[in-house]
């Protein structure tokens, strides 16, 4: 695996990140990790709520992927409070250069229609054309191929890669100017 060098995240908190199949339909669950698990995610990390660190310090993939889509922490401050007190979340902060890495896997990159979610809290705002990526999976170095999530002045920013080169297939951002400190479900 290549290091991908759209990971390096100034500042953020990430509190849930989960990868849905084309096959994912509306739940009936009550709380928001139930939910999630009722639309049987590929992947899906809570990053370790409530459970003691790890030797290996790993966010446990509680989607149908298992141990193959195990993430890594680098860095990352974890658990820390997230928006999702309710259901009692937690959530990973990533500063300097912190993250959260899960090995380039083909299941998380699929041909068909998917969906990516996460909650996403940046700690700054940006005026200008800074990029940071909150959330990534994929091969970066040219042909590229994968997806990411930049947060951006304008908004988030996801875009896909289908091995043209460094050329996105979808480049979308939306949302507006971002707050720091504000939690955002993406």
């Amino acid at each position: 695996m290549k290091p991908n060098p759209h990971s390096l995240l100034p500042a953020l908190v990430l509190g849930a990140a989960c990868l849905f199949g084309s096959g994912a339909s509306s739940p009936a669950a009550t709380s928001y990790p139930a939910t999630v698990l009722s639309q049987q995610p590929i992947a899906y990390w809570r990053f370790n709520d409530g459970v003691q660190t790890p030797v290996f310090d790993t966010a446990v993939n509680l989607g149908s992927l298992g141990e193959a889509a195990n993430a890594t922490y680098s860095g990352a401050v974890h658990p820390v409070p997230t928006g999702l007190v309710a259901d009692g979340g937690t959530a990973a902060s990533m500063k300097g250069g912190a993250s959260v890495r899960v090995a380039f896997n083909a299941d998380l990159n699929p041909s068909e229609s998917f969906t990516v979610e996460a909650w996403l809290k940046p700690a700054v705002s940006f005026t200008d054309s800074t990029l940071t990526c909150a959330l990534s999976s994929g091969h970066f170095a040219s042909p590229r191929a994968g997806w990411l999530i930049y947060q951006s002045a304008g908004g988030f920013n996801f875009r896909t890669y289908n091995q043209n080169g460094t050329a996105t297939s979808l480049n979308i951002t939306g949302g507006g100017p971002l707050v720091a400190g504000s939690w955002y479900h993406v």
